[in-house]
């Protein structure tokens, strides 16, 4: 079966990324990072830079604490946010293929719903894509 494109990029490769944490209005950090993705060796994520700003109030000017192009701080917590930020930069830049077709936003949730009723997924799936069939583009 021939691939169909079902969604054209959101945006196009505009180089490096920058993944940003700011839990609370008295800081941010910004870990800079490159996705390469090869044939043999699948995705790589390449962090490249860190730089932290802070400031004493939420009504204060921001003033740069580190800048780092080595020794960047990272942990098991900063990793998963960063590939979860890495894994929707691939989604925005990527062409996305394959013999698909569209079911509602809301399809996880009554398939979950169905599921726990002991209700047939394969027919909520065929409702489901009638249903999206039927509804005007947005």
């Amino acid at each position: 079966m021939k691939d169909v494109i079902f969604r054209k990029p959101l945006e196009r490769n505009t180089g490096p990324c920058v993944y940003t944490w700011n839990a609370s209005d008295h800081f941010q950090m910004q870990w800079d990072y490159s996705i390469e993705w090869s044939e043999n060796t699948g995705p790589k994520i390449w962090i490249h830079g860190y730089r932290c700003w802070q400031r004493p109030s939420a009504a204060a000017q921001f003033e740069q604490v580190d800048n780092l192009p080595f020794d960047i701080p990272t942990s098991k917590s900063i990793l998963c946010g960063l590939a979860q930020h890495a894994g929707e930069e691939i989604y925005r830049r990527s062409v996305v293929v394959g013999p698909l077709k569209l079911v509602p936003e809301n399809f996880r949730e009554r398939a979950q719903e169905a599921a726990s009723k002991g209700s047939s997924l394969k027919l909520l799936r065929e409702m489901s894509q009638r249903e999206a069939a039927t509804e005007p583009p947005k």
